[in-house]
């Protein structure tokens, strides 16, 4: 028996290891790239490209390539970290894997819409793409880094390869796999309320709490208003085992409970305002994405004029807190 938990556990270590492995090495250019921002000068010359990727891409400009690390996508893997390029033939997010190069490849006729969203911690760039089951959108995170290095260089790739920037919340700049796909993606109609989501988190955790003596606080309770059903049956589970942490341990565990119950409810407001803001500005939610990310820019391959972003408009999209997001559905509400 010993050695079937010894043999179980070895090859379970052969397939998480690499992927964790990969993960800290993410974190650790992470830590690196926030190093070398804070000591960059205006005048420093771009990094040296790696010879793999110049040798993987030789008949593409690299002058517009930008460091960028995905979590998962099917092309390239789980965790992996690489470059990616936009040009007039498309985009590429280029990565190596044992001592070769891997691609994620997406032609102009595939692409659907390009996007980066940006927040206080993370760009993140948004890659929607046609696909045979219908559509489907994947991140990659930029690496920390000047403005010159990271935004700028995006809107000057765009700009070169043709692609058209337009509204946030333009017709133009919605999915259209999102109609094609009824059980994944509702409408923003069936999206719920953020205001009554956030006062039913709230509210239940704040007198639910108070009234358990701190022992039982509900998670995610706002998600009972939402498409997010399971999410709220997994807050309730996960209630019912922090209080019973803090029962079964006589009161030792109650302040660790708490801050996981603090914690986990502003995940869930953050994630419910995230898809607020997506169905604003896309006119439909994704029932699978968690804490989706939410483009302040977007470009299309092609679109009407009306569509088009002019500069000196105001940017409709703020990316932050229940309340601040509230706000600014109640000035433009969402549209089905």
């Amino acid at each position: 028996f010993m050695v079937v938990l010894g043999v179980l556990y070895l090859s379970v270590g052969l397939v998480v290891a690499p992927i964790l492995g990969r993960l800290s090495l993410i974190q650790l250019k992470i830590f690196a790239s926030l190093w070398r921002k804070l000591r960059a000068k205006q005048d420093d010359p771009p990094p040296k490209l790696p010879r793999w990727l110049k040798k993987a891409l030789r008949d593409r400009d690299l002058s517009h390539v930008i460091p960028a690390y995905a979590y998962r996508t099917s092309e390239t893997g789980l965790c992996r970290s690489g470059f990616l390029l936009v040009d007039d033939q498309g985009v590429v997010f280029a990565v190596r894997s044992w001592f070769r190069p891997k691609l994620l490849e997406v032609k102009p006729s595939e692409l659907e819409r390009l996007g980066l969203a940006e927040t206080l911690t993370s760009r993140a760039v948004t890659l929607a793409r046609s696909t045979a089951n219908g559509g489907d959108e994947l991140s990659l995170y930029l690496f920390p880094g000047s403005p010159r290095a990271t935004t700028e260089r995006l809107l000057a790739a765009a700009k070169i390869a043709g692609l058209v920037r337009v509204r946030p919340g333009s017709q133009s700049g919605r999915l259209a796999h999102e109609r094609s796909q009824a059980g994944r993606f509702v409408p923003a109609s069936e999206a719920g309320n953020l205001r009554t989501q956030a006062v039913l988190s709230l509210g239940a955790a704040i007198g639910v709490g108070v009234l358990s003596g701190g022992v039982f606080i509900p998670i995610g309770f706002g998600y009972s208003a939402s498409p997010f059903k399971g999410r709220f049956v997994l807050g309730c589970l996960l209630s019912l085992y922090l209080a019973a942490s803090v029962m079964g341990t006589f009161g030792f565990a109650w302040p660790i409970a708490l801050l996981y119950a603090v914690v986990l409810n502003a995940i869930a407001l953050r994630d419910l305002s995230r898809h607020a803001l997506r169905a604003h500005l896309d006119g439909f939610v994704d029932r699978f994405a968690f804490l989706p990310n939410v483009p302040g820019m977007i470009w299309v391959t092609d679109a009407p004029a009306a569509d088009h972003f002019r500069a000196g408009q105001a940017d409709p999209v703020t990316d932050g807190s229940w309340r601040v997001v509230w706000r600014l559905l109640s000035d433009e509400p969402a549209t089905a």
